[in-house]
Parts: structure tokens; sequence; C-alpha cells
């Protein structure tokens, strides 16, 4: 069985390429555009990993956490935060501990590092990647 994971980001371009890059690794992929849709979404749907924008153009990301962890989906449901304010380790590292999350990949991302953080907090192969290298998002 396909395991579901919900995309909550507002840049169409980003959603395009994750859904792309996901799908074809076999998973099966929802999108949302912002936090309202995502929490509606989640009313009915119970994603094996949640991957959410921080900059949501109309509830912020961090409100969407407090709203996971009302529904009690936190921390059986992992989130991965991905985000452009955070490029310093340290950072990444500090917005995780803050929202509770598992992982912080920064916008651009390397594909190879995104999936292989996928699959470690899914439990799935090594998880493994090298050096995080930017993938091209392009103009959306």
């Amino acid at each position: 069985m396909e395991e579901t994971l919900l995309v909550i980001e507002d840049d169409s371009a980003i959603q395009h390429v994750l859904q792309l890059m996901l799908e074809a690794e076999g998973f099966r992929v929802k999108l949302a555009r912002n936090g309202k849709s995502a929490l509606e979404l989640l009313t009915s749907l119970k994603p094996a990993l949640i991957l959410l924008d921080l900059g949501l153009p109309d509830i912020g990301g961090e409100v969407v956490v407090a709203e996971l962890e009302r529904r009690n989906l936190r921390p059986n449901v992992p989130l991965l935060i991905l985000t452009a304010s955070y490029a310093d380790p340290e950072d990444r590292q500090a917005i995780a501990a803050r929202t509770g999350a598992e992982s912080c990949v920064t916008k651009p991302f390397a594909a190879d590092f995104l999936l292989a953080e996928i699959n470690r907090l899914l439990g799935r192969g090594n998880g493994k990647a090298s050096a995080q290298r930017p993938v091209p998002m392009g103009e959306g």
C-alpha cells in the first residue's frame, strides 16, 4: 500500500516539483496551498508524513503545528519543515526544536537529500544522503 504524504506549500512551482518527485518514489501525494485547506484535509486524511512550509499566506505554519498537536496527530505523524528562512544548520535545528518537527530542510533543496530525510522519518532504507545541494525550483 502506498504511503500518503501531505505537502502544505503555497508556491505552485515547488508543489509541482515535490509532487512529481514524491510520486516517482511511489508515494501518494495530497496537496494543500494554505494552512486552512491543510487542516480541512486532515479531518479525513491520515498521512504518513507532513511536509510543511512555515510561510503560508493565511495562517502560519506554527499555527498549523499547534492544531496538529491539538488534534493528537503529533507526534504520531512525522513533520518535516520546508523553509527558505533558515539556511544555517543551527537555525534549522532551532526551528525544528521550536516546532517539534523531526526535520527541517531549506529551499532550494536537493532532491536526494529531501528524499533521504523522508525515508529516514518513515523508517525506510538507510536515510543517508550527502550534503544538501540545491535543486532549482523555476519560476512560479
